[in-house]
């Protein structure tokens, strides 16, 4: 009984063998790296060795179609266009009339999207943030003193921030620029530290 199963259990068994090594080998999960020429394909490792991919990826396969289907694909229809016809050759050319109007209304003023303390403000490289500030100050000073004032304390320590800013990190920046002979050296009379001008005081 045993002699006459040993064949097929033999075979089965040599078969199931094969199947388990070649999985084993296709799933490697060995923390030792592969011998590669480049470095990242030793930490990628493939393992999808085999597998065939039976959704539709898009860019690489075509697009599916059944060879069944009854219904044809919906598409439009095909027309000539004539890009020189009188129509399209005229097309807007009178958008412009009436718009610009005669210049009497400058641009910053139909800015409707924009608050109205910045329609019309130069932009960064004409005014910087504490020009920006100082100016929303002297428009809303009695309004955000009255209505929130945790935002006018908060406002005025900006400012002062960057007036410390200016006055004093912003001239050693000038300084170290000078010395690098981008600037003409031209002493400062009007440095707020005394003790650290490098020239006699006029006052």
């Amino acid at each position: 009984m045993l002699a006459a199963r040993s064949p097929n259990f033999s075979a089965a068994l040599s078969a199931a063998c094969v199947t388990a090594t070649s999985c084993r080998l296709r799933h490697d999960r060995s923390g030792v790296p592969r011998v590669a020429d480049d470095r990242e394909k030793r930490m990628h490792k493939v393992t999808d060795a085999g597998y065939v991919f039976r959704y539709h990826r898009q860019g690489v396969d075509p697009l599916p179609r059944n060879p069944d289907e009854k219904v044809p694909l919906a598409r439009p229809d095909c027309k000539a266009r004539n890009a020189w016809s009188e129509s399209q050759a005229r097309f807007g050319e009178n958008d412009y009339i009436d718009l610009l109007g005669d210049g009497s209304v400058h641009p910053a003023q139909l800015q409707y999207h924009t608050p109205g303390w910045l329609r019309g403000f130069p932009g960064q490289h004409r005014a910087n943030e504490l020009v920006k500030l100082i100016h929303y100050r002297n428009l809303y000073k009695e309004k955000m003193q009255r209505n929130s004032p945790r935002r006018w304390h908060e406002l005025c320590k900006r400012i002062n921030f960057l007036m410390t800013y200016h006055n004093y990190n912003k001239q050693d920046e000038l300084h170290d620029e000078r010395n690098l002979g981008l600037w003409e050296e031209e002493p400062d009379y009007y440095y707020k530290d005394k003790s650290r001008r490098s020239f006699k005081d006029l006052a």
